[in-house]
């Protein structure tokens, strides 16, 4: 058996970014030849977009190898109601108590409900303990917040500071669930085993929803027998480099922005930020020249970036030996008659910590 599990797609219109994500998941799913597709929540970006982009999915998820299941995050709780048609093969669950029940399989479905308290969760967990029947392979799909683990709100895309369907790790011991594929976090793949061969996946949106969701985007693949692993997807994501410049770096600034920009990922959305100080006169080249170079490096390399993603915060290095402050601190070193060795050691230490760099002897 192979499934497939994402979610937070967060479709909002047709032929956009997200909805090449699920083209592009819906080919690989096809191209797999897999069993079933999860979808943990959040389909769509608000409820709204399910009625506009109903009959675009009514194509979309027909006449394909595998059914899809899916449940309501906390964007599209309403976005599908019961009776309404989205396609032959994708069936909604929308209810604890409504699993489905396939030959092999028992698919639960814990949606996002409002005003779920963690004690509520709890005792709908319990009615999965009492109704589960072990000799089948049983998921529960859920859509909601992991609180003993090291995530912030906003792992969670851009949502209000509450909590939603909040959870833990040992609510699910001994429910006899195999597989607990959720949704809500947005950044990266996260897996939790609960016990043994028992297994809480985060898949992270396959799309990047906001500049928050760094990095190529992945899916939750699982096999009979075998851990569940991560996929690759080919669809949009950000790609976030930043640099430091070093004033007293051997290396120049525009070598060390050019060995950047070579690692960036030609199909991502580049976000950049250039930092630091440099030695314009050792370099032979000024801030004006600086920002020039990096655009005709962007453009020529063809990627792909907003303008107002990268963000030039650079300075020559005379913006520190012009001040104020370095000029006294200069007049100081000058009074107390240092050998020349340690005047240009002070000057180096004043030098990085204007700059905010760490000093290294």
């Amino acid at each position: 058996m192979q499934i497939i599990h994402t979610a937070d797609i967060h479709l909002k219109e047709y032929k956009d970014k997200r909805w090449e994500a699920l083209e592009t998941l819906i080919s690989l799913c096809e191209k797999r030849e897999i069993d079933y597709l999860f979808i943990a929540g959040d389909l769509f970006d608000k409820n709204i977009s399910g009625s506009i982009l109903q009959n675009n999915l009514r194509e979309l998820f027909s006449d394909l190898s595998f059914d899809i299941f899916f449940i309501p995050g906390n964007h599209d709780i309403t976005a599908i109601q019961e009776g309404d048609y989205f396609g032959d093969n994708l069936i909604p669950i929308n209810s604890i108590e409504n699993p489905v029940i396939k030959d092999k399989i028992t698919i639960w479905g814990l949606p996002y409900q409002q005003n779920m308290t963690n004690e509520k969760i709890l005792k709908q967990l319990e009615y999965v303990k009492e109704n589960i029947n072990k000799n089948k392979l049983n998921i529960l799909l859920f859509h909601g917040e992991l609180i003993d683990s090291f995530f912030s709100k906003e792992d969670y895309g851009n949502e209000e500071d509450t909590r939603y369907m909040p959870v833990r790790i040992d609510d699910f011991k001994d429910v006899g669930v195999d597989y607990i594929l959720a949704g809500h976090f947005h950044t990266s793949y996260n897996i939790f085993e609960i016990e043994k061969e028992s297994y809480f996946i985060y898949p992270g949106s396959p799309v990047s929803i906001t500049k928050k969701e760094l990095g190529k985007r992945r899916i939750n693949y699982i096999s009979s027998n075998e851990k569940p692993k991560p996929l690759k997807l080919n669809s949009f994501y950000y790609d976030f480099k930043k640099i430091d410049l070093d004033p007293y770096s051997e290396i120049s600034p525009v070598d060390e922005i050019r060995k950047m920009i070579k690692e960036v990922e030609k199909d991502s959305n580049l976000i950049m930020e250039i930092n630091g100080f440099f030695n314009g006169d050792k370099w032979n080249i000024n801030e004006e020249e600086m920002v020039d170079f990096v655009n005709e490096l962007l453009n020529k390399k063809n990627i792909n970036y907003d303008s107002s993603d990268i963000k030039f915060n650079f300075k020559e290095i005379s913006f520190i030996l012009e001040s104020d402050i370095f000029k006294k601190f200069i007049d100081l070193i000058d009074e107390k008659k240092y050998k020349k060795e340690k005047k240009d050691k002070l000057k180096k230490i004043m030098i990085k910590a204007m700059a905010g760099l760490k000093y290294e002897n």
